[in-house]
């Protein structure tokens, strides 16, 4: 027969997690308004915006240069760090304004 190990979790932990597991009712979903998913979609924007300028303009470069792809890796890193900046300061920005109110 075996020994009850101390490593094992307890059946008070597996029921604990089981119900941290289970959905919540109806009424007491979590909701999402109209401000979070515009900040949400503001933020997608702006990083895809920074990619895809860069990706552009890399592109652009290499056609003009005969660079092809080296331009564009690089500017789509730096188009990646521009949109990843712009959407850290849209976040401070929100997130200040809002510790404010």
């Amino acid at each position: 027969m075996p020994e009850k190990s101390d490593d094992l979790p307890s059946l008070e932990a597996l029921n604990r997690k089981i119900d941290q597991a289970k959905p919540l009712p109806e009424n007491e979903q979590p909701t999402l308004d109209s401000s979070e998913m515009s900040k949400a979609f503001r933020f997608t924007a702006e990083l895809s915006a920074g990619v895809i300028m860069g990706a552009m303009i890399g592109y652009g470069l290499d056609i003009w240069f005969g660079t092809l792809p080296w331009a564009m890796i690089v500017c789509l890193f730096l188009g990646m760090a521009a949109g990843m900046r712009n959407m850290m300061r849209s976040a401070m920005q929100d997130g200040g304004a809002n510790t404010h109110e």
